[in-house]
């Protein structure tokens, strides 16, 4: 469990965790980011009133700087010494206190898997508003297969994943993300058709209005675009055995620039706007030219249909004169 200034929600998730019906010893690793609130508070407090026979320990760290979500999120992980690891970050919470043990006795009976996911429902903090069992529904498919996930930039909630400690500790020395290491994790386990899904609401993905997945921020918007997109080309050319080809790489990158366009269509300050085109330029100079040729390709486009527009307009207005009213003897 990571967490940064989670005051309002710590406890909601650590008790989540605490409640787990499950017979076998559970470490449940909370690891705090220098929360400038009152988090540390709140989870000193829960330790304190913890009961020290339960098959649940609780080992709390607090590194000496903040070290980013990342950063927390493979600090934490370093400390894990069990066969299997479980997601709960520190705004998230599970609901059902059988999902461990339901994970644990997937693994049991299909030994070749490295995931085991499960359902999840999305609570909206700000409108105070539900969705339930989103995997599955239109806008989150459950994605079993890799390209597909690829492509349709997939969705399965990390509150609701359960790893082989070991599968996970290999896939992370091969390449680590700089922002979305789910993501990476998620499909690397799908090339290997090593992902199961379970049907079943075990926890709760909480949406705020800012967050590292979700923001309003074009900046930060952009900064996770070239991300994905680098994690992207990795994946495919690491597995190219399984039939990828330059076709897909060219359709990576295509949308790529179009999201990409999407969102510099939107800025509106100068400033930011610099800076966006100074972040693409220090990164990927290559791929700045492809934007600036596809919106020099919009502008042009947008000026064909005004002019179309305009034509269209003179000839219903000529059309409207020369129709003569119908004269009647009435």
């Amino acid at each position: 469990m990571i967490t940064y200034g989670h005051e309002r929600f710590i406890k909601e998730a650590i008790n989540s965790v605490l409640s787990q019906n499950y017979d076998g010893i559970i470490e449940l690793i909370i690891s705090n980011d220098c929360s400038p609130d009152n988090t540390e508070e709140i989870i000193f407090s829960i330790i304190d009133n913890h009961d020290k026979n339960s098959n649940i320990k609780i080992n709390y760290l607090r590194p000496s700087k903040n070290l980013g979500i990342k950063g927390n999120f493979l600090w934490a992980l370093s400390h894990v010494k069990t066969p299997y690891v479980s997601f709960c970050e520190g705004d998230d919470y599970w609901t059902d206190t059988e999902k461990l043990k339901k994970q644990i006795e997937v693994f049991e009976k299909k030994s070749y898997l490295d995931l085991c996911a499960t359902n999840t429902g999305f609570y909206f903090q700000n409108a105070d508003s539900w969705n339930r069992k989103v995997i599955g529904s239109k806008n989150f498919p459950i994605h079993l297969d890799f390209k597909q996930f690829i492509w349709d930039r997939g969705y399965m909630a990390p509150c609701s994943w359960m790893i082989k400690t070991k599968s996970l500790n290999e896939i992370l020395k091969e390449f680590i993300p700089a922002l979305d290491i789910s993501y990476y994790i998620y499909a690397n386990f799908l090339v290997k058709s090593s992902v199961h899904f379970i049907n079943e609401e075990t926890c709760v993905y909480r949406i705020l209005e800012e967050s590292a997945s979700r923001s309003k921020n074009i900046f930060n918007l952009i900064t996770r675009e070239m991300d994905l997109y680098e994690t992207e080309c990795y994946l495919l050319d690491k597995n190219r055995s399984i039939g990828i080809d330059l076709y897909d790489f060219s359709e990576l990158k295509r949308r790529h620039i179009y999201v990409l366009c999407e969102l510099i269509l939107q800025i509106k300050d100068n400033l930011e706007f610099d800076r966006v085109i100074h972040q693409i330029k220090s990164n990927k100079p290559d791929i700045l030219i492809e934007v600036h040729r596809e919106l020099k390709r919009r502008t042009k486009l947008k000026f064909k249909i005004r002019e179309i527009l305009k034509k269209i307009k003179r000839r219903l207005k000529s059309f409207i004169i020369k129709e003569k009213p119908i004269e009647t003897d009435l």
